[in-house]
């Protein structure tokens, strides 16, 4: 949004989803993050979705796909957290648009307030997933019909 002075002003949601898995947190957590499964479940929010890079401490990861023109697009981040089996912080920092990285300027202004957050609690052989995220508001319909179906899908 932009403000009578012209300023850019990004409005955030955080949204909150959870699923109870009848697995371990060990089986959660390794089938979210496998290469093949992440393809599976994330394909609710994008088709033929995929990532590069790694999901460890202080490292980047790059969630992508093609687009209807078969250009790569997707989200550039970084893994803030991750205790194996209990939760995961992932905090985007740019974009790639048209297969390029994009780290500054307009496209990317307020990215910095997005977030995601995986986490996991294991109560006998019922493992309740919680995901938080804060995304901007005009995505809030979108995200509050996929999350449910991808998360249905893991």
């Amino acid at each position: 949004m932009v403000t009578a002075n012209g300023e850019f002003v990004v409005q955030m949601i955080e949204l909150k989803f959870n699923i109870n898995i009848n697995a371990t947190s060990e089986k959660v957590y390794s089938t979210m993050i496998d290469v093949n499964h992440f393809r599976e479940w994330v394909s609710v929010f994008s088709p033929n979705s995929y990532f590069e890079g790694s999901w460890n401490k202080g490292e980047k990861i790059v969630y992508l796909s093609p687009d209807e023109n078969g250009a790569i697009q997707g989200m550039i981040s970084t893994i803030q957290e991750n205790i194996p089996c209990k939760q995961i912080y992932i905090q985007p920092c740019g974009l790639v648009m048209n297969g390029i990285e994009v780290l500054e300027g307009e496209q990317v202004q307020g990215l910095e307030q997005t977030y995601e957050k995986y986490m996991s609690n294991q109560k006998g052989n019922v493992t309740e997933l919680r995901i938080e995220v804060a995304v901007y508001n005009e995505l809030e319909d979108y995200f509050n019909k996929t999350w449910p179906e991808a998360l249905e899908m893991l």
